[in-house]
Order: structure tokens, then C-alpha cells, then sequence
């Protein structure tokens, strides 16, 4: 048995961890059902005390798209986005999707389901299926979690729309969400957002946008993050940090640079 995936709760009081699981070795009620290829055993920790605080038998998400999974950022940013099959948590939850079309909130303490979000993923056009419509990435921070998610809007040109949106971490309502379209995805890497305290930095392709965006609202901060070469570095309360051949810069949430720091 080895780790898979593990994280931190937002309010940093339970430690999060999954292991593979041997599906030979489960008998009982705990046997897998026919049509489950994967499972994970996972256990919920305290963080002060290491206490046990609960342990699950639970089934995987999707695969994630081969293609640009994880996200890596551009030269001079160490940013890896991981794809949606990573079990992210909330302060009481975690997150599991089933394809493209939901995802579940599911109790940390007894696995129940406390809420369950479809309407980031709703497309409008029948023809559209699970081969063309994608998780992009998933984060939270606070009390908010960011879905990625992008599909076909016309599917004989694999010509694609992107959305983006903020979602209330304790209920699963929708708080925002923006459409960007990308055009033809196969040209191109996969959008990529970063989740910073209070504000979210997200990339968009071919044209190369970045957005910067209130965690809480949605509302656009500034735009044109990233400098010709080089990229985002980080997120700060009041701006961000991008890098290019010249230094690091630090902008404020109005784009206008406020202090550089040479590489020399």
C-alpha cells in the first residue's frame, strides 16, 4: 500500500491522506462493484494531536486528460496544476468528481454526501458529450472552491469555451463564473488558474490572457499578468508577482508595477 494523494484542510485541522488499495484483499460489504477499476483507502488525521478521526474505503475519480496533466506553467514559474482526479478538500469535505458533468462533496467524517454541483458544467448543446467536455482544474482556498471546465460549443471544429467559476465551499451554490472562448484546444496547452488567498490568476490560450479575479466575487482585478517571457510567480494579498528576462516584478491588483528586483 502506498500514499496516492493527500492534503490539508483549509483550516489546517485535519491532515487528508489516501492510499491504493489491493481490491483482492477487500471481502464483505467492502468488495468493489464490477464497473469500479480503482480504489482508495483513505483516513482523516488531526493535525495537532494525530489522532484518527475516520477511515473510508472510496472510489476514484476520472482519469485525467493525458494531455497537459498536470499543467505546468511557463518557463520561470514553478506552478503544477494538478488535473481534478486529486481529492481536494474543503474544511469538512472532500471533492470527488464523476466525469464532466458533477462533483459530490462528501463528508470527512462519514463520507455522506453534504452537497453535490452540476451547474458549472452545463453546456446548453446536446451534442456534447464526455469526449468533448473536460474538467480543467480544481482548488480551493478559504471558504471558496474554483472549478475549471471546458467543452466543445461547436464539435465538427473541436472549436472550445472555457469556463471558469467560484463555488460557496460550505453549500456548493455557485458564487461566479466567466466563459472565455479558446478556440481549437489541440493547438494549445490547457488553461490554467492559480488560487491565491483572495484571488484567483488565470491564463488563457492562444492569445496568452491573464486575468486576475476576487476570490470572493469574481470581479476582474487586472488583466495582461503575464510579461512577454517568463511568467506568474505568485499571488499576494494586495497584487502579484511576474517574472521575465529583466527580474521579478511586484504589481498591484491595478496592473501597475510597483517595485522590481533585478536578477543581477
Amino acid at each position: 500500500m502506498c500514499i496516492r494523494d493527500r492534503a490539508t484542510t483549509p483550516d489546517e485541522d485535519r491532515l487528508v491522506l489516501s492510499f491504493e488499495v489491493d481490491e483482492d484483499e477487500l471481502e464483505g460489504p467492502e468488495a468493489p462493484s464490477e464497473d469500479l477499476d480503482d480504489l482508495r483507502d483513505l483516513v482523516v488525521l488531526d493535525t495537532e494531536t494525530g489522532e484518527l478521526l475516520d477511515e473510508q474505503i472510496v472510489e476514484a475519480g476520472p482519469r485525467p486528460r493525458s494531455r497537459n496533466n498536470p499543467t505546468v506553467s511557463p518557463e520561470g514559474s514553478v506552478l503544477d496544476l494538478f488535473a481534478a482526479e486529486v481529492r481536494y478538500v474543503t474544511d469538512d469535505a472532500r471533492l470527488v468528481s464523476f466525469g464532466p458533468w458533477s462533483v459530490e462533496a462528501r463528508s470527512l467524517t462519514d463520507g455522506s454526501v453534504l452537497w453535490t454541483h452540476n451547474d458549472t458544467f452545463r453546456t446548453g448543446n446536446a451534442e456534447v458529450s464526455p469526449a468533448n467536455a473536460y474538467f480543467g482544474q480544481t482548488s480551493s482556498s478559504g471558504s471558496t472552491v474554483v472549478f475549471g471546465f471546458f467543452w466543445a460549443t461547436d464539435v465538427p471544429n473541436a472549436m472550445y469555451t472555457y469556463r471558469i467559476a467560484g463555488v460557496d465551499a460550505g453549500t456548493g451554490e455557485t458564487l461566479w463564473e466567466h466563459d472565455w472562448p479558446i478556440g481549437k484546444v489541440t493547438d494549445y496547452p490547457d488553461p490554467t488558474f492559480t488560487v491565491g488567498e483572495d484571488s484567483v490568476a488565470l491564463r488563457l490560450y492562444p492569445e496568452e490572457q491573464g486575468h486576475l479575479l476576487d476570490l470572493e466575487t469574481g470581479e476582474e482585478l487586472a488583466s495582461d499578468l503575464w510579461p512577454e517571457t517568463g511568467g506568474l510567480l505568485d499571488l499576494t494579498s494586495d497584487g502579484y508577482v511576474a517574472l521575465d528576462g529583466e527580474g521579478a516584478h511586484l504589481f498591484d491588483r491595478d496592473g501597475e508595477r510597483l517595485h522590481t528586483v533585478d536578477h543581477d
